[in-house]
């Protein structure tokens, strides 16, 4: 008898086991598009709340959050991608043609650096230009071929939205319905959750792509050669702390000197010293005091981490990650982690 109750619960657990194992495969392919939609919704959830206020009916209010979010990312992510790729391959032609050496020593003053730097410099140039365009080219191609994958994943990250803020309470409910933690653990984390959450993706993200737009603009008034791409890069950088917008503008004002357009590099010069600076002092500032405060380190290490493991969506999640890790960490140097589960 009682090898057959071993037994049943040998079995049960083996079935529970496998059935757990085969839902981790089902949700593989799709859980960075599921991440992905629940952090969108959860950045649209006050707005979503609004328009409920005045909607009084969930599904209308999902929809048109949807509808509003599509407009604004996808949509563009889906006519820009093209043009992106287009103005690399251009870069990549210009280099091709032009004199690397002598470009190199339109930059640096005269008789200042040797013969061997030039030449050096200007090869590392070419190479990374080089290998730049051909990884565009490559994922262009993969691009054109997971188009369909695109597509799916799109629709599941709409989805992931669209219930997730449709029935917040029942989520929200589920989940502490399952939890570990004791109540007031629970709302203790739930407070740490939405400060870190907040100070990553207002203080760090969403200020990256403001100075991004923000030197896009000034690189359009300028005139600046491939500005969207330029755009693109400068967003990115502004993303990621300690690395900064500075990293593009900067050599594009020394392109810009070099080539002629010395007023063209000095206006975008001092148009970027002064649109950066009131950003990073105001509202990036603004952002990071509405929530938790987080070193640049940490938040450096999580991004390139993340954006190594996960992809671009990493840039989010890698600093979350560890942002909670480390909250658990304070717990118990202070000695109550037990009381999270009490």
């Amino acid at each position: 008898m009682t090898s057959e109750i071993n037994f049943s619960k040998l079995s049960a657990f083996v079935i529970i086991a496998v059935l757990f194992i085969s839902a981790v495969f089902i949700i593989r392919p799709i859980i960075l598009a599921v991440i992905f939609g629940l952090l969108l919704a959860y950045v649209f959830f006050p707005l979503y709340k609004k328009v409920y206020s005045v909607v009084k009916e969930k599904n209308t209010s999902s929809l048109v959050i949807i509808a509003l979010v599509f407009l604004i990312i996808f949509l563009p992510l889906w006519f820009l991608l093209p043009i992106m790729f287009k103005q690399i391959f251009e870069v990549y032609l210009y280099t091709q043609k032009v004199n690397m050496v002598s470009f190199v020593r339109d930059i640096f003053p005269q008789d200042t650096l040797s013969d061997a730097f030039y030449s050096n410099f200007s090869s590392v140039i070419s190479g990374f230009v080089t290998k730049l365009a051909s990884f565009v080219s490559t994922s262009f191609s993969n691009s054109l071929l997971n188009i369909p994958n695109f597509l799916l994943q799109m629709l599941i990250v709409l989805f992931t939205m669209f219930y997730s803020m449709r029935d917040s309470s029942k989520l929200r409910a589920y989940v502490t319905s399952i939890s570990p933690f004791s109540k007031s653990a629970e709302d203790r984390l739930l407070v740490d959750f939405k400060s870190i959450t907040n100070s990553v993706i207002y203080g760090s993200f969403f200020v990256g792509l403001i100075l991004g737009a923000v030197m896009g603009i000034g690189f359009f008034v300028f005139n600046v050669p491939n500005a969207l791409l330029l755009t693109i890069l400068a967003a990115f950088a502004g993303i990621i702390p300690v690395i900064g917008v500075w990293t593009v503008w900067i050599p594009v004002v020394a392109f810009l000197l070099a080539t002629g357009h010395v007023s063209s590099g000095i206006g975008l010069a001092v148009y970027s010293l002064l649109t950066t600076f009131f950003l990073e002092s105001l509202i990036r500032s603004y952002f990071v005091s509405k929530g938790g405060k987080m070193h640049s380190v940490i938040a450096l290490i999580g991004m390139l981490g993340g954006l190594y493991v996960f992809g671009f969506l990493g840039l989010l999640l890698g600093p979350l990650i560890l942002a909670y890790v480390l909250m658990i960490l304070e717990a118990y140097k202070k000695k109550e982690l037990s009381s999270l589960f009490s």
